[in-house]
């Protein structure tokens, strides 16, 4: 899209609900490069280039490996509560899935 966009005829525009309604607001062009870069984009708002559920859980992984789960949301603060949610937003190849394995293997199964 980008070597296409003449800024004289087209525009780019972020749409999202608020109380209840959708709002619509233009937002100046800017290239951002290939499609992991629109993700993390301020268009986006993702810390990652995953879905919202992934990134929610990945935080809770990343927090669950320094010992820090009490800070997670009820439903996430155990390794298995955690595992679950990685294998239902995760796909198999994701790069995350070798931290999280060896992380948990090597501090054992428990929470």
């Amino acid at each position: 899209m980008e070597p296409h966009f003449d800024e004289n005829t087209d525009r780019l525009f972020h749409l999202e609900a608020r109380d209840g309604r959708v709002q619509l607001d233009a937002v100046p062009w800017a290239p951002q490069g290939d499609a992991l870069n629109w993700l993390v984009s301020d268009i986006f708002g993702l810390r990652q280039a995953r879905s919202v559920e992934a990134e929610r859980a990945i935080v809770a992984a990343q927090a669950f490996m320094r010992g820090d789960a009490q800070e997670n949301p009820e439903d996430l603060r155990e390794r298995d509560q955690i595992h679950r949610e990685l294998e239902r937003v995760l796909a198999g190849h994701d790069p995350f899935w070798p931290r999280w394995v060896v992380s948990t293997e090597s501090h054992g199964s428990g929470s």
